[in-house]
C-alpha cells in the first residue's frame, strides 16, 4: 500500500501504481519460492551426502574391526604357543631335576609330576586360546553393529531424493502464487490486475 501511495505521488495513476504494485509483490513472491526450491534441493543434498560418508565411516570401522579380531585371534595363538614353551621348559628343568636326585623318571610319582605339568601347560594355552577367541567375536560382533549401521545409513541416504523435494517446495509455493494471482484477477471477485484494491 505505501509503495503504491508512492507510485502515486510520483504522478502514476491509481490503477497504474496498484498494477506496477501487484507485480512487483507477485515477482517478489516468485523469487522466494525460488529462493525456497534451491535451499529444498541443497538440504536433501545436504542430508544425502552427510548419510552416504556416514555409511563410508562406519563401512571403514566393521573393516578395521575385522582386522583387531584376526589380530586378536593371531595373538591367542602366539601367546598359546609361548604358553606351551614355558611348560616344556618346566618339564625339561623338572626333569633335569629328578634326574640329578637319581630318581627314575619313568615310573610313580616323577611321571604322575612331568604329566600334571603338560597337562596344566597345555590347559593354560588352550584357555589363552579361547579368550583370545572371545575377545575376536565380540570384536567380530561390533564389527557386525558397524556393518548395519552403514547399511542404514545407504538406506537414508538412498531415501533422500532432492530433485523431489526441490519439487514439492516449487509446486507449493507456486501453488499459492496462481492462488493469489487467480484472487486478484478473477472478474467474479471484483478485483483485477489494473483495479486498485487493499491488501
Amino acid at each position: 500500500m505505501c509503495l503504491e501511495t508512492a507510485l502515486v505521488a510520483m504522478g502514476m495513476s491509481a490503477a497504474t501504481a496498484a498494477s506496477v504494485s501487484t507485480g512487483i509483490s507477485m515477482a517478489s513472491s516468485i523469487m522466494g519460492v525460488v529462493t525456497s526450491t534451491m535451499g529444498a534441493f541443497n538440504q536433501s543434498q545436504a542430508r544425502a551426502d552427510t548419510s552416504a560418508y556416514r555409511a563410508g565411516v562406519a563401512r571403514n570401522n566393521a573393516i578395521i574391526a575385522e582386522r583387531q579380531a584376526v589380530d586378536r585371534i593371531k595373538r591367542g595363538k602366539e601367546d598359546a604357543d609361548r604358553q606351551r614353551l614355558r611348560g616344556r621348559m618346566l618339564e625339561g628343568r623338572q626333569l633335569v631335576g629328578l634326574a640329578g636326585q637319581g630318581g627314575d623318571v619313568t615310573v610313580g610319582s616323577n611321571i604322575d609330576l612331568l604329566a600334571d605339568t603338560a597337562e596344566l601347560s597345555e590347559f593354560d594355552a588352550q584357555t589363552i586360546e579361547v579368550n583370545a577367541k572371545r575377545d575376536a567375536n565380540s570384536i567380530r560382533a561390533q564389527a557386525s553393529n558397524f556393518t548395519a549401521q552403514s547399511q542404514l545409513y545407504d538406506y537414508q541416504s538412498a531415501a533422500e531424493n532432492p530433485l523431489l523435494d526441490a519439487t514439492t517446495t516449487a509446486l507449493s509455493g507456486f501453488g499459492s502464487i496462481s492462488a493469489k494471482w487467480y484472487k486478484n484477477n478473477n472478474p467474479a471477485s471484483g478485483i483485477t490486475w489494473n483495479s486498485p484494491r487493499t491488501l
